[in-house]
């Protein structure tokens, strides 16, 4: 390989590993703590999400695009970012790129669900109602149902 292209491979070496470590909207602890807590008073801990991995995952077969479906509605701003990171090298290196993006896409959207039934549960009025009633219903509470 000339000397000259080791520069340019080096590069879009760098750029592929930014865009595979920064590529999954993971949950802070606090979230992680409290999707636990709602897995065991018998909650799906995605029952509150809007977006399907499903069609996500295949959606980022075309580089981006996966994240742009994530990035429609509240809070999943950030997926506009990873769309786009997706599409530089993606365009370069398809179908190549698909086999990181294509599952970082629908791990997204199951975070992002997550991420959106804690906040309903945790942090309104109405969800943490629902979700006292709900563990004790699940807790055997004949007077919760």
């Amino acid at each position: 390989m000339p000397t000259s292209a080791r520069p340019s491979v080096a590069r879009l070496a760098l750029l592929s590993l930014v865009v595979l470590a920064t590529g999954c909207a993971g949950l802070t602890p606090r979230e992680a703590g409290q999707a636990k807590q709602l897995r065991e008073a018998g909650i799906s801990e995605t029952e509150m999400g809007t977006k399907n991995g499903w069609i996500s995952g295949p959606l980022n077969i075309i580089p981006g695009v996966g994240n742009f479906y994530l990035a429609t509605g509240k809070d999943s701003s950030s997926q506009i970012i990873y769309g786009i990171l997706n599409i530089i090298p993606g365009w370069l290196l398809w179908p190549v790129t698909c086999a990181w993006s294509v599952p970082q896409a629908a791990i997204d959207a199951g975070n992002i669900n997550r991420r959106q039934t804690v906040v309903y549960f945790f942090d309104t009025e109405e969800g943490r109602k629902e979700y006292e009633r709900l563990k004790a219903a699940h807790a055997g509470d004949p007077a919760a149902k």
